[in-house]
């Protein structure tokens, strides 16, 4: 076994040559590539936290829409109130009005008969 790796490494030298070198550029080019992916992880992770924030912004918008959507229902119920209390309100100031016209034609006419009685006395 110790014959074998004198052997080995006497033999070793000779294959040595038989390496490729690379140039620099290429050496380069690889060694980059290694920021390159960091780069693109941390804009993707970027790009993901953008997305993330517009889902949240527009989760926020249909709640706002849906508020807005309860808030024109609940203003139109309002105003349909109001119109059903107006008109009833309107109907009763009618009603109010002939009665005090009725009023005021018995008062006159009571006038009337009082004044026919006196003078008739």
């Amino acid at each position: 076994m110790r014959y074998f790796l004198i052997l080995l490494l006497g033999v070793i030298p000779f294959f040595a040559p038989a390496q490729v070198v690379l140039p620099d550029s290429v050496a380069s080019f690889y060694l980059n590539r290694h920021f390159l992916a960091d780069n693109l992880q941390k804009t993707n992770d970027l790009l993901n936290l953008l997305v993330e924030n517009k889902n949240q912004s527009i989760k926020v918008k249909d709640e706002i829409i849906v508020s807005l959507s309860n808030d024109y229902k609940t203003h139109e119920s309002i105003i349909d109130t109001y119109k059903k209390e107006t008109f009833i309100l309107n109907e009763e100031a009618k009603s109010l009005k002939k009665k005090l016209k009725a009023e005021k034609t018995k008062s006159f006419a009571c006038l009337i008969g009082s004044v026919v009685l006196i003078l008739f006395l």
